[in-house]
């Protein structure tokens, strides 16, 4: 029993180091180049208070609390970027990191997480 235990630890010693270099890499900000590749004809949404649909071309529709804007995406220095038809709008910008299925968007103002599926395939809403 000894042996078999002490053969786990030392399993368990070998792989960890392995699992944790795959988070890290799986948390990094993502690349410009990745972030058009994940995005481009996609909608993100977190499943109850928005929905953003990233159009070929730079065109974005989304719905935020029933609420529905047109704008632009777009990709600057490894951010997504956007800006909405709006006068009063300015631009948002986020690094984006993917964990797992979930995306992680951050700027020097907010920060919120979302999933990202093919349009009009998202799952329903979760049930509060």
């Amino acid at each position: 029993m000894k042996k078999s235990f002490s053969g786990a630890i030392l399993l368990f010693a070998m792989v960890m180091p392995v699992y944790a270099d795959i988070a890290r890499q799986d948390s990094q900000p993502l690349t410009g180049s990745d972030i058009q590749a994940l995005f481009q004809n996609k909608e993100l949404t977190d499943r109850v208070h928005y929905k953003y649909v990233f159009h070929t071309g730079g065109h974005l529709d989304g719905v935020e609390m029933s609420s529905h804007f047109t704008g632009k995406w777009y990709i600057q220095q490894d951010q997504l970027c956007w800006i909405v038809d709006d006068p009063q709008a300015t631009e948002e910008c986020f690094v984006v990191k993917k964990e797992g299925e979930e995306f992680h968007f951050s700027s020097d103002r907010e920060s919120w997480q979302g999933f990202v599926y093919p349009i009009d395939v998202a799952p329903p809403p979760e049930k509060i």
